[in-house]
């Protein structure tokens, strides 16, 4: 990819879900640089792109893909809403990733980090700290429980360890239906339910267990 015009473009479409191979097949047919496809059926089917391309590539694709081949309406008429376009610039890059990502199911790409700062940043602040909080009063009972089926062990050994942790957070997201699973994620939650009060006093979380989760391996901090 040597084109020098070639910038982010951010725009969208009312297509279905499924048609997504072969949006993204025929998207990479053209010099494009990096590219996020953002796959939404709520409230009605349809996907965010931002994309590293040229003007004259844009205006070719969407042709192809938007006008010709699903029919769409590239501006609003009758009353009917338009069911294509694009912003006229992208001022911040970032923004525009987290914006696309915002519901979790993609195609893109982009490297793995570059991706997952995108969808950190898709969080909004509020709602974050308010899963955080959530998800870790849920590991809270998920802990007691873990200590209880492992009570034959001695007590001073039936700590669940890290990967046990981690892995009761994941089920937890799975549990309530989190599209896109982070390593950040995970681990933000282990540390906000370590400053958890307990409140129950058979299952004791010693200094060094807790010195070993949040030391030797998170990086959330």
């Amino acid at each position: 990819m040597n084109t020098p015009d070639i910038k982010w473009t951010m725009f969208m479409a009312h297509i279905e879900a499924s048609e997504i191979d072969y949006v993204e097949e025929t998207l990479k047919e053209y010099d494009i640089g990096g590219y996020v496809i953002g796959i939404e059926t709520e409230p009605y089917h349809h996907m965010h792109f931002a994309v590293e391309i040229t003007e004259r590539d844009y205006h070719k694709f969407a042709k192809r893909v938007f006008k010709d081949k699903f029919k769409l309406r590239g501006q609003a008429k009758s009353g009917l809403c338009r069911q294509y376009g694009k912003t006229k610039s992208v001022k911040d890059i970032d923004k525009m990733l987290a914006y696309t990502v915002k519901d979790g199911n993609v195609r893109s790409n982009l490297e793995d980090g570059q991706l997952e700062k995108a969808f950190e940043q898709s969080f909004k602040r509020e709602e974050k700290l308010e899963f955080i909080e959530m998800c870790a009063k849920e590991l809270e009972a998920w802990y007691i429980k873990f200590c209880e089926d492992n009570s034959d062990v001695m007590p001073s050994m039936n700590n669940p360890s890290l990967r046990d942790l981690r892995i009761g957070v994941i089920g937890i997201f799975r549990k309530k239906g989190l599209k896109t699973i982070t390593k950040s994620k995970v681990e933000q939650v282990i540390y906000r339910y370590m400053m958890l009060p307990k409140e129950f006093e058979n299952y004791t979380v010693t200094d060094d267990y807790i010195y070993n989760v949040l030391y030797d391996s998170l990086n959330v901090l």
